[in-house]
């Protein structure tokens, strides 16, 4: 797995996470059983993060918030069940070149997506453009193809009630272009 995020470049090197983890956090955020650990990191806002020593933001440290960190579990797990570990890196360069291929509207709207919204809230508060259904094809079409974007009501996509959301897939996508610019 840590494969993955060397891969990635989401870890600075390999073996220095746990005692910076152990380090900041506090004991109870650890669960040991007989097969696994869980971590449960805190939340941590902006003004916290100042009053701790030095002024210095911690969760800096991990590039990813705990958000973020999940949807990389997730793809692992995907990946791993999926094949051999040569095909990590196929999978890997597989995202990059679709987050390398995103237009500018279709980032705002991965962007924009996280939580469901509408057509024309796309449309109109996203994007500025005005709310017809040809705008609305021609900006979502790849996106919904390549699986970037979905539907809140895969079985009624004429529906009243339908709202549009980033998949996982898609905010890796997201992930990888910020982790890109750093």
């Amino acid at each position: 797995m840590i494969r993955v995020f060397k891969d990635l470049e989401l870890v600075e090197q390999l073996g220095s996470g746990i005692p910076r983890i152990s380090a900041y956090y506090p004991k109870d955020c650890f669960q040991f059983s007989d097969n696994f650990l869980r971590i449960v990191l805190p939340k941590t806002t902006s003004n916290q993060d100042s009053n701790q020593e030095g002024n210095q933001d911690k969760t800096a440290l991990f590039k990813l918030s705990s958000h973020e960190l999940e949807r990389y579990v997730k793809l692992v797990s995907e990946v791993l069940d999926k094949g051999s570990k040569s095909d990590t890196q196929t999978i890997i360069n597989k995202y990059k070149v679709i987050a390398n291929g995103l237009t500018n509207h279709e980032i705002k709207i991965l962007k924009f997506t996280y939580n469901p919204k509408k057509k024309k809230e796309i449309l109109e508060d996203c994007l500025h453009i005005s709310n017809q259904t040809k705008n609305f094809k021609y900006h979502t079409d790849k996106l919904l193809r390549q699986e970037l974007l979905r539907r809140t009501l895969p079985n009624k996509p004429t529906s009243k009630f339908q709202k549009y959301y980033t998949t996982e897939a898609g905010k890796v996508c997201l992930s990888l272009l910020e982790n890109k610019k750093e």
